[in-house]
């Protein structure tokens, strides 16, 4: 992974609600983590995913509403450094090596990865799974959160 303070970092939907939700077993450690944060991306993806989970109580451990859902969103994406990715980029044309996919759960995975890539960021995650499956020349585009 690139290091420089500036490196843009698209959070992994896994990122998003352990930072929303205290009751997340990694809450506290992707928290701890952003503080240190000053360039952070959503996508379209990721925010409808922070949607369709938020509004899932087995995720959440509580109902929430439509409204309380996107609130959340809103305000989520208010915090510093924040910034809206747009998502041109297609794994018919890689910019990464997408031979590690082996099945159906890993395509948003190598497309979130891909779309980081595409703006010269890095694919920030709680997934330690994510890097092993990438190339080693790709590796760099992950970041794995600690939660240890």
């Amino acid at each position: 992974m690139a290091t420089s303070e500036r490196t843009l970092r698209l959070l992994d939907i896994n990122v998003m609600i352990a930072l929303s939700l205290a009751n997340h077993v990694h809450h506290k450690a992707a928290t701890s983590w952003f503080e240190d944060i000053d360039a952070w991306a959503t996508c379209s993806i990721t925010e409808s995913a922070y949607c369709r989970l938020l509004l899932n109580p087995r995720v959440t451990g509580f109902e929430l509403g439509v409204s309380e859902v996107f609130d959340a969103l809103r305000t989520f994406c208010s915090a510093s450094g924040h910034e809206f990715i747009e998502d041109s980029a297609s794994l018919t044309s890689p910019a990464i090596d997408v031979s590690g996919i082996v099945g159906y759960r890993q395509i948003t995975d190598f497309h979130l990865v891909e779309l980081a890539a595409h703006h010269g960021a890095v694919l920030s995650t709680l997934d330690t799974r994510i890097p092993l499956a990438l190339a080693d020349d790709d590796r760099h585009f992950v970041e794995v959160i600690p939660v240890d």
